[in-house]
């Protein structure tokens, strides 16, 4: 790394004091508020002939500082898709610690940064936390109090629909 480099880590799974709260069985990377945000109904493209290919969903924003080794800009992991669906809960807000490292000085730096459903989002399915399947366009999950959301998608981006809320039950 050159002097001077800047190089932005998500504090995931080393977040000190971070309630580590499980998401359909995934322990998500920040904070979250005890209020619960949108559903996801995550529907799994991939399946043919009952077999389905699993991958995680992450939600991204361009609030986030873009992150190294991470599709898009930073992401928080939401969950896994092991099947030919999952409904997944959103937070009703994620406090999500970012560290700046220099590599001239050594310091570090961090910044929270607060996402809550009405800022705009994109949902990402991958297979590891450098290479998308997958996302939908940027949308904004408070619209709706559920939303339906076929991933990985083609080509392009595919766009959320409104929906009834799933049950992670």
């Amino acid at each position: 790394m050159r002097s001077g480099q800047a190089v932005v880590f998500l504090v995931a799974l080393l977040c000190v004091g971070c309630a580590r709260t499980p998401v359909n069985g995934a322990a998500t990377s920040a904070h979250e508020t005890n209020q619960t945000g949108p559903t996801l109904l995550v529907v799994n493209s991939t399946c043919a002939n009952g077999a389905c290919a699993a991958f995680d969903v992450g939600v991204g924003s361009s609030i986030f500082p873009p992150v190294p080794g991470t599709p898009s800009s930073g992401w928080i992991p939401l969950g896994h898709v092991g099947a030919d669906s999952a409904c997944l809960t959103l937070p009703g807000s994620w406090v999500v610690p970012f560290v700046s490292q220099s590599a001239g000085s050594g310091a570090d730096d961090t910044t929270k940064v607060t996402w809550t459903p009405e800022d705009s989002a994109w949902i990402i399915a991958s297979v590891s936390r450098n290479a998308a399947l997958g996302q939908t366009v940027a949308f904004a999950p408070s619209q709706s109090s559920g939303w339906r959301i076929v991933l990985p998608g083609s080509d392009d981006a595919t766009t959320p629909v409104p929906s009834l809320p799933c049950s992670t039950n």
